[in-house]
C-alpha cells in the first residue's frame, strides 16, 4: 500500500490547505512541460502526485487510506479557508538567496558523475513564477537532478546538481553557471569541475611463464601494476581464474606511498600438478573499474630418468682395524688399497692375495709406534700420483712412505694440531696439508723441504683437492665456504658459497669442469647448523648447478668414479649413496655399515667401490655401470 503523505512529503496531520499548497508546489516543479528534470523521471514523479492528492483530497478517501495504514484518527471534512484578499497578499517582491555562491565539484575522472547540493532560500514576498536557467543548455556538462522541499511552504529549498564528465576533456578546468529565476529576480551559482583522466591500470610483463619444471619444486615469479592513467582513490583488486588453481598470489609490495605502481607476488607448487601436463591462467587487475589482464603458463615435465644405471655386488668385508677406519686409498694401479684408522694402524690390502693385509711398519725415525693411543689416529692415507709414496696425515704429524724403501720422512710436527687431509700434485712433486688454524703447508716431494704456508682459512681445513691439470686446488672448512686457489702464485681466486654448516669433502670430476662438496654439521656459538647436502659446482663460473639430497646426517666424503658419470657419497647416517651426475638423481644407497661411513674410494678401473666405516670394517664393492640410451626414431 503506497502512503501518499510520504510522496507528498507532508505528515499525517496535514490540513487540506497544506495539502493543497505542497500539491501545487510539486506540480509546478515536476510538470513535463515546464520541468528542468530529466523528462521521463518528471513525468513519473508527476503522475504520483497526482494520485496522491486525488486521494488526501478527499476526506472519505483519506480516512480510508489512513485507515489501511493504521493511522486512528478519523479526518472529518474541514471547511476551507477563504482565499486572501489582495490588500492581504504582501507587496514585496521575492528575493532569492543561495547557500553558495559556488560549487566546485572537484577532481572527476573522465566518464564518471558526481553530485553536489545547495539550498535555496526566499528572503522576498510569494513567488508567482520560478525557472532555473543553465549557462549552455545545449551542451550541458552539469543538470539539476532533484529538487527537495524543506518544509510544507515553498522555500527553503534543497537543489541537487549532478556533474556528468563524458566527452570532456580531460586536464582541464570546466566552468559554468546555475541562475535561480524568481518573479525576474536572480541569484547565480557558479560551477566548476577538473576532469581528470580515468585510472588505467597496466601490467608488466603482460605474461609470466614459469617455464618447465619437476614435481616437487617451487617456482616464484612477480609482475608490476603501474596506472599509467589518471588518479586512483582506492587499491587495486585482483581475480584470478577459477580453473586450475595451480598458482596463489603469495605476497604485494607496494613502491610508493600512492595505491601504484604495486608488485605483486606469484608462487606455483608443483606437488599436486600432474607431470607432463601445461597449464595456464589469468590474474586481472582492476583499478576502480578499469581492468588489464596478465597471462600465465607453466608445464610440468615427467621425472628424468637417470642417464646411467648401476648394479652393484657386494664382495667382501675387510677387518683389521681394531678402531673405526679413518680413510681409505687405491693406488695408481688399483691393485692395493691403503687404510688408516683411529687405532693408529695402517694396513695394505692387496686384490691379487684375495686381499689379504700387511701392516705398513715405520723405522724409529718416523715415530707412530704407541699404537691404539688417542694420540696416534691418522686421519688421512693417499697414495702419489706415480705410485712411489703414501703420504699420512695425522695428530702432531704428517709423514711421507717411500713404497719401494720402505723408509717413513716426518715432515711436519705440531703438538697443538691434528691434520685432517693430505694431497698430492697430479704430477706428485708437490704436497699439500693443513696445519694449524687454517693454513697450508707445502713441502717438495724430492727434497722433502717445506716450500711455504699460507693461511687459507680462519679456522681448520677440512678438505683439499686439486684439480686433474693440477694449476688450481680447492679448500674447504667452517662457515660453508669453498675458496679455489691457483697453485703457482698461492693466491686465492674464488670463492663458492652455499653450504649452510661444514665443508667436509671436496672431489673434481675427471675432466676438471665440475666440482662435488660435502656438507656437514657444524657448531657456532654453541648454535647447530646442520647440512646434509651434496652439492655439484661449475668450476669455471662458480655457479652452483645442482644440490643433491637424500642423506638425513653430515655428508662425510664424496668422490667422482674414473668416466665422471657416477658420483659416491657417505655419511654418518650410515649410509653410502650413488648419484648420477647427469642428473642428479640417486640410482644406489649401500646400507651395509653400522655406523658412519667416513671414507669411499673407487678404484683406477672403476670396476670397485671400497667404502670405510667407524664400524670397524671396510667393504669392497663391484659396480657395473652402463649408460642409458636413448634412440630417436625420425
Amino acid at each position: 500500500m503506497k502512503n501518499y503523505y510520504k510522496i507528498l512529503g507532508i505528515p499525517s496531520h496535514a490540513s487540506n490547505e497544506q495539502i493543497r499548497k505542497v500539491y501545487r508546489k510539486l506540480a509546478q516543479i515536476y510538470h513535463p512541460d515546464s520541468t528542468v528534470l530529466d523528462k521521463d523521471h518528471a513525468h513519473e514523479k508527476f503522475r504520483e502526485i497526482n494520485e496522491a492528492y486525488e486521494v488526501l483530497a478527499h476526506p472519505e478517501k483519506r480516512n480510508s487510506h489512513d485507515l489501511t495504514l493504521n493511522l486512528r484518527t478519523l479526518r472529518q471534512p474541514e471547511r476551507s479557508t477563504p482565499t486572501p484578499s489582495a490588500e492581504y497578499r504582501s507587496k514585496v517582491p521575492p528575493k532569492p538567496i543561495t547557500s553558495a555562491n559556488q560549487l566546485d565539484f572537484g577532481r572527476v575522472t573522465v566518464e564518471n558523475r558526481r553530485c553536489r547540493t545547495f539550498r535555496l532560500e526566499n528572503n522576498g514576498g510569494p513567488v508567482v513564477k520560478s525557472s532555473i536557467n543553465l549557462s549552455d543548455p545545449e551542451n550541458a556538462w552539469f543538470k539539476v537532478s532533484n529538487l527537495t522541499p524543506v518544509s510544507d511552504t515553498d522555500y527553503p529549498m534543497d537543489i541537487e546538481v549532478q556533474v556528468d564528465t563524458s566527452g570532456l576533456e580531460t586536464n582541464k578546468i570546466h566552468r559554468g553557471w546555475l541562475e535561480i529565476d524568481l518573479d525576474g529576480k536572480t541569484a547565480r551559482v557558479a560551477l566548476s569541475v577538473r576532469v581528470t583522466p580515468a585510472p588505467k591500470p597496466e601490467v608488466i610483463p603482460t605474461k609470466l611463464d614459469f617455464g618447465t619444471f619437476y614435481p616437487g619444486e617451487t617456482h616464484v615469479l612477480t609482475f608490476m601494476v603501474e596506472n599509467i592513467g589518471g588518479p586512483a582513490n582506492h587499491k587495486v583488486k585482483f581475480e584470478t581464474s577459477s580453473q586450475n588453481k595451480w598458482f596463489h598470489i603469495t605476497g604485494y609490495k607496494n613502491q610508493s606511498n600512492s595505491f601504484c605502481p604495486v608488485e605483486v607476488e606469484v608462487t606455483v607448487k608443483s606437488d599436486n600438478l600432474e607431470p607432463g601436463q601445461q597449464y595456464q591462467g589469468w590474474i586481472e587487475a582492476d583499478l576502480e573499474g578499469k581492468k588489464a589482464k596478465i597471462f600465465l603458463e607453466a608445464a610440468v615435465a615427467k621425472p628424468p630418468e637417470p642417464e646411467v644405471q648401476v648394479s652393484v655386488t657386494k664382495l667382501e668385508t675387510l677387518r683389521k682395524h681394531a678402531e673405526g677406519v679413518w680413510s681409505i686409498a687405491f693406488n695408481p694401479t688399483g691393485d692395493i688399497l691403503a687404510s688408516s684408522g683411529d687405532d693408529g694402524q695402517v694396513w695394505l690390502w692387496e686384490q691379487n692375495k684375495n686381499w689379504q693385509a700387511r701392516q705398513l711398519k715405520f723405522d724409529k725415525w718416523g715415530g707412530w709406534f704407541n699404537f691404539g693411543s688417542s694420540n696416534s689416529a691418522i686421519h688421512h692415507v693417499t697414495f702419489s700420483p706415480d705410485g712411489r709414496f703414501l703420504a699420512l696425515a695425522g695428530l702432531e704429524k704428517v709423514m711421507l712412505h717411500e713404497l719401494a724403501t720402505n723408509k717413513t720422512s716426518q715432515l711436519a710436527i705440531d703438538k697443538t694440531h691434528q691434520s685432517h687431509v693430505v694431497v698430492f700434485t697430479p704430477d706428485s712433486q708437490i704436497l699439500l696439508a693443513d696445519g694449524n688454524r687454517g693454513e697450508l703447508w707445502i713441502w717438495d716431494v724430492a727434497t722433502k723441504q717445506e716450500q711455504g704456508r699460507v693461511s687459507a682459512h680462519q679456522n681448520d681445513i677440512q678438505t683439499i683437492a686439486f684439480s686433474p691439470d693440477g694449476a688450481v686446488f680447492v679448500t674447504g672448512g667452517e662457515n660453508g665456504r669453498i675458496r679455489l686457489w691457483m697453485l703457482k702464485s698461492q693466491k686465492e681466486v674464488g670463492c663458492f658459497e652455499g653450504h649452510t654448516g661444514l665443508v667436509r669433502s671436496l672431489a673434481f670430476a675427471p675432466d676438471g669442469r665440475l666440482l662435488a662438496s660435502a656438507g656437514s654439521l657444524q657448531f657456532v656459538g654453541g648454535h647447530r647448523k646442520n647440512d646434509e647436502s651434496v652439492r655439484l659446482w661449475q668450476l669455471q663460473t662458480g655457479q652452483q648447478l645442482k644440490e643433491l639430497t637424500g642423506h638425513t646426517k653430515s655428508v662425510e666424503a664424496v668422490t667422482f668414479n674414473p668416466a665422471g658419470t657416477l658420483l659416491a657419497s657417505s655419511s654418518v647416517d650410515h649410509t653410502v649413496r650413488l648419484w648420477d651426475v647427469a642428473t642428479g638423481l640417486e640410482i644406489g644407497c649401500l646400507t651395509d655399515h653400522a655406523m658412519s661411513v667416513s671414507s669411499i674410494a673407487f678404484s683406477p678401473d672403476g670396476e670397485l667401490l671400497a667404502s670405510a666405516s667407524w664400524d670397524k670394517t671396510i667393504n669392497l664393492y663391484n659396480l657395473v655401470v652402463r649408460e642409458t640410451w636413448v634412440v630417436l626414431l625420425s
